[in-house]
């Protein structure tokens, strides 16, 4: 039975941010493997344009845009003045960092987001194309998550240690100012939950009461990391990691808990502003979306029973 309330909510805020650490990232169904997930996930192109962000003491993730442009979360980039990072093997430093002005610090007041230029603008990867839609339109698609983060199940939760770049997919099911509980969330913020292929009690009233092939859940260290929506064969980044909050007051990425993305939508002209490029192309609303399937990847299981202060030299 789903939860019907959203009193003795007990909420963390989870930022998904780690040390250093060398081993798979983010969280699977239980029973499944990463080796299964990265096979499924190999026919999303643009997740290989999310790389590691790394600075003395931890690591995060991040998407190249192209120009020389990393786009990340507000609250990864305001972790240090200069970052390393890493796409397809190759390293690159940063030259400057720039957070949105509009970040307060409080994830559930949005902004969660910011830009990263490197000191070199021949990067190893084909970069991206941002959404230009509506963020309410994007309720109801599949959405492809991605980043560096720790490793686990959703019985465990995120667990082991976290470096590798892995995905998997969830839906996108509400946006931040609906609901009553989410009702305080600024409307740029995309909401998801981790669903149990295997029971039916750890959903909610406003989520679909089934789970997707290849469910995941964002865990520490896929901060900052991609988001992508897959619309009439292209694919598009929708979505920047942002925070994991938790009904049981433990956000691990265990069952039940939920995700929240940064709608980059809601920040394409401040993002051209900084950076001077248009990384946007015309998108028809997700209504006409093709939502593809590799190897049954988005098929449904029924249940059973934010320039900052300062720039890198």
């Amino acid at each position: 039975m789903r939860r019907g309330t959203r009193c003795g909510w007990l909420v963390v805020f989870q930022w998904l941010l780690t040390a250093p650490s060398l081993c798979p990232a983010g969280v699977i169904v239980s029973g499944e493997t990463y080796t299964d997930y990265d096979a499924a996930l190999a026919g999303v192109d643009a997740i290989s344009s999310v790389g590691k962000i790394s600075w003395s003491g931890g690591y995060a993730s991040g998407t190249y845009l192209g120009e020389g442009w990393v786009l990340t979360a507000a609250h990864v980039a305001s972790s240090s003045t200069t970052f390393t990072f890493t796409v397809n093997g190759t390293s690159y430093t940063s030259s400057a960092v720039y957070v949105y002005d509009g970040w307060s610090g409080n994830a559930s007041a949005g902004g969660d987001i910011a830009l990263i230029q490197l000191s070199d603008s021949n990067v190893a990867s084909d970069g991206v194309l941002l959404y230009s839609g509506t963020t309410s339109s994007l309720v109801g698609q599949v959405v492809y998550l991605s980043g560096y983060g720790k490793t686990g199940t959703g019985t465990t939760g995120a667990t082991g240690s976290g470096g590798v770049l892995h995905a998997g997919v969830n839906l996108i099911e509400i946006t931040g100012g609906t609901r009553p509980f989410f009702s305080s969330l600024d409307d740029s913020i995309l909401l998801f939950d981790f669903d149990n292929p295997s029971s039916s009690n750890d959903g909610y009233p406003w989520s679909a009461d089934s789970a997707l092939a290849y469910e995941y859940m964002v865990a520490s260290g896929d901060s900052g990391g991609g988001a992508f929506v897959i619309i009439d064969g292209v694919t598009y980044l929708v979505g920047v990691n942002s925070f994991i909050l938790a009904y049981d007051g433990t956000a691990d990425g265990s069952y039940g808990d939920i995700g929240g993305l940064t709608s980059v939508a809601d920040y394409t002209g401040w993002i051209q502003s900084v950076t001077g490029v248009d990384f946007t192309v015309s998108v028809p609303e997700p209504a006409t979306a093709v939502l593809l399937s590799f190897g049954g990847l988005v098929g449904l299981r029924k249940r059973k029973g934010r320039r900052r202060a300062g720039s890198s030299p």
